[in-house]
This record gives structure tokens, C-alpha cells and sequence, in this order.
């Protein structure tokens, strides 16, 4: 082979010398080529270079040539099994799924009228059982969210709060965690409308993680009434969406305050739509939104949403509508009333001290008064009350004996033990 590659290399053209320093790139490209050309495939062929390649390329893979094919073979009847088996596992959910409804079951789909094996009715009964399921992930974790409310005239407005982005603001940091600040004035603000509303606040987090802030808002207990969670949401397309129907209470008399349109779509003509806090220091708006909730909880609304909607409706936003609003209310007022005659009442000194006041200020003097009570018993008694709630639930922990290694040892008390202890 060696002498045969020799012979055809020796009776190929020879290429001419060319001096290193007289080489152009043209020049050396073209020896290139021609170089290429003389050791061509027919000349290795012919000297049996690739024969011998190929015929180690033969022994090296020719013993594992075949494997792939077989593991591929053995990959095939595998989907197929899988292929087969999931569709066996789909039929056997459609069917459980299609199944007659039970006695229960007829009480919550009462629309379902057809329980035979026809199409249509097995196709009603799978359609209504998979929504149920996945509604039981997605919908409210309760049907009513809130016990009843008082009856009347012990019942009050709801006023429902978005507590992120409204009243706090949370944000994490690598060097000091989860921080979490309150908006300025939130304490005179859930202090003061705890007068005329039902304070019901609404956070987007889970109650592990939200719990915590939502009792500093509030430690005494004394502003908020309720507090609900992300648990209490309902999500659809990947939005966490407040559902005011689940509240069990009457729409005509609810309010929420929320910085999330998508949120509130549900119930938009509920809702005070406001700007979100990024923790500025210097804020101001839940101050000056006092004065709104505070006449709107004052007087005997039938609809609530009747009431807001000059301010929901206002491209200046809720906060600057209502001060254009009320500032032309106090000029009206002053016109109609400077050239009133004093009455008798005013005469004789009783209400002088309300006498050419607007109802919307006498409500706010009278408010004032109740919350300066209301902030001096807290003063007073306030770290006392908290210790005291402290207290009882080191009390209710320590008196609480089935605990869980108890069960585990064994060490539980009979039926009987149990109820001698209730005695």
C-alpha cells in the first residue's frame, strides 16, 4: 500500500518552487489547491487508505452497532405502554366522574336533571364534578367569610381595607430580611372610623405570613373587627380577585378601599380605587380621605354605591374630586347662611355651639371628641389589656394537656377522665 501511495505520488505534476518572500496569498491559496487535488479520493481508494478506515471503523463500533436499535425498540414499546395506561386511567376518571349522583350530590347541582347514561347527561355530570374539584382550590376557603351581622340599629357599614401597598409596606433586603413599615396616620385612621364602620381588613398574603402585621395594626383589637387573608381570595387566571359576595354581608353597605383594579373587578362600583404607598414618610392621603368615609358612615345610606359614584367616576382621582367637591359645598353653605337671621334656639343658647356649622363639620367636631375618649382610655389601660390577653393565652397553652407526645407515648386519658375534667 505504501509503495503504491509512493509510485502515484511520484508520477504526479510537481508544483513549482516559489521563493518565501515572493509568495502572494493568490499564490499560496492555488498550491494549496493543487496540493488538495493530487491526494484525491480515487488515488486513496486506489492506494486502499479508506478501505482500511473504513474497515476499523467496522470492528471498533460493529459490536454496539446494534444496541441503540434495540434500546430504541424497548423506548417504543414503553410509550406506547404509558400511552396505553393513561388512557385507560382518563376512562376510568370520566367514567367515576359520569357516574349517577348521590342523594348530596343532587343538592348541589340541582340544575343536573338528567342521571341516566345518555351522552349528554354523563357529560353534565363529568363537567360539574371537575369544576367542583378545581373550585375547591380556587374559591374562598368559606362559603361566608364572616358571621352574621348585628341586627338593627347595632349594625354598621363594612368598611373592607387592602392591607399591602395601603396601610404597610413590605419590602426584603439581603442584609436585613423582610421589612415590613406602617403608612403615616394609620393608627388615628383605623382609630377614628372604627366609629362609623365595621373595619374588615383584607390581606393578599397567606395567614402564616400576614398575621403577625395585621395584629400590630391593631394589638388592642379595639379599630379592626375582622381580618382575612389570601386563604379568603379567589383566583382566577393568576389573579387574586376579593370577592365581596363571600362576606356575608349586604353589598348596598359595603365599601372596600384597594389599590388593585384587578382585585375588586368582580365588585368595581364598591370600590375607592387609590393610589399605592411606596413608603414615602411624608404622606398624607389616608388623612385626607378621612373626611369622606367619615360623612359617608355618618349618614343613613341606603347604597353606598349610589354615594361614590361622583368620586369613582373622576379623572382627579377620589382624594383631589372630594376636596373640589367639599370645598365648594362650604362655599355654598356661607353664602346661604350669612344673611340668616339668628334663630330662637340660638338665642336662648341651646346648639349655639353647632349654630352656622355644616352637618358634615358638627359630625366631625362631635368625632373628634369621642376618639380623644377613646385614645386616653387606650393610653391608660392599654398595656394592661395587652399583658392581661397575654396572659390568657399562656394560660389557655399551659392548661392545654393532649398534647402531641401524649398521643404518641400513649399517655392519653379515657372517655370517661375527659369528661370528669369538663365537670
Amino acid at each position: 500500500m505504501l509503495q503504491a501511495l509512493k509510485r502515484a505520488t511520484y508520477m504526479a505534476p510537481r508544483v513549482p518552487r516559489v521563493p518565501m518572500a515572493r509568495v502572494s496569498c493568490r499564490q499560496l491559496s492555488s498550491t494549496s489547491i493543487l496540493r488538495k487535488k493530487v491526494l484525491d479520493e480515487k488515488l486513496l481508494n486506489r492506494a486502499g487508505v479508506e478501505d482500511a478506515q473504513e474497515q476499523d471503523k467496522g470492528k471498533k463500533w460493529g459490536s454496539t452497532a446494534q444496541m441503540p436499535r434495540e434500546e430504541s425498540q424497548q423506548v417504543q414499546k414503553r410509550t406506547r405502554r404509558a400511552w396505553v395506561l393513561t388512557g385507560l386511567m382518563l376512562g376510568g376518571v370520566a367514567a367515576f366522574l359520569a357516574r349517577p349522583l348521590s342523594e348530596d350530590e343532587r343538592e348541589t347541582f340541582p340544575e343536573l336533571k338528567l342521571n341516566n347514561w345518555e351522552f349528554k347527561g354523563a357529560w353534565d355530570r363529568v363537567q360539574a364534578r371537575y369544576f367542583s374539584t378545581v373550585d375547591s382550590f380556587t374559591a374562598p376557603v368559606f362559603e361566608k367569610l364572616l358571621p352574621d351581622s348585628l341586627p338593627p340599629p347595632y349594625d354598621r357599614p363594612t368598611l373592607v381595607i387592602a392591607v399591602d401597598d395601603l396601610l404597610v409596606k413590605s419590602e426584603w433586603t439581603r442584609k436585613y430580611g423582610w421589612r415590613v413599615a406602617k403608612r403615616p396616620g394609620v393608627d388615628y385612621f383605623l382609630g377614628y372610623l372604627a366609629q362609623f364602620y365595621e373595619i374588615v381588613l383584607f390581606s393578599d398574603k397567606y395567614q402564616a405570613m400576614a398575621a403577625e402585621t395585621v395584629l400590630k395594626l391593631d394589638p388592642l383589637r379595639a379599630s379592626v373587627s375582622y381580618a382575612l387573608f389570601r386563604e379568603a381570595t379567589r383566583y382566577e387566571n393568576g389573579i387574586l380577585i376579593k370577592d365581596l359576595r363571600n362576606l356575608n354581608r349586604d353589598l348596598n353597605r359595603v365599601l372596600i378601599l384597594d389599590v388593585d383594579p384587578e382585585a375588586v373587578k368582580l365588585q368595581p362600583e364598591n370600590c375607592l380605587l387609590l393610589d399605592r404607598w411606596h413608603g414615602n414618610s411624608d404622606d398624607r392621603d389616608l388623612v385626607r380621605l378621612i373626611p369622606l368615609l367619615e360623612w359617608l358612615g355618618a349618614r343613613p345610606i341606603k347604597d353606598v354605591r349610589e354615594s361614590i359614584k361622583p368620586y369613582t367616576n373622576s379623572p382627579d382621582g377620589v382624594l383631589n374630586e372630594f376636596e373640589r367637591q367639599d370645598k365648594l359645598s362650604r362655599e355654598e353653605w356661607a353664602r346661604t347662611h350669612s344673611k340668616q337671621r339668628p334663630s330662637i334656639n340660638s338665642l336662648l343658647g341651646i346648639g349655639a355651639g353647632n349654630s352656622g356649622v355644616r352637618p358634615q363639620d358638627a359630625i366631625r367636631m362631635e368625632s373628634q371628641k369621642n376618639y380623644e375618649r377613646f385614645k386616653q382610655h387606650v393610653d391608660e389601660y392599654g398595656k394592661k389589656m395587652i399583658e392581661e390577653e397575654e396572659q390568657k393565652m399562656k394560660d389557655a397553652m399551659n392548661q392545654h394537656e393532649m398534647t402531641l407526645n401524649k398521643w404518641l407515648q400513649g399517655d392519653t386519658p379515657s372517655p370517661e377522665e375527659l369528661l370528669k375534667k369538663d365537670n
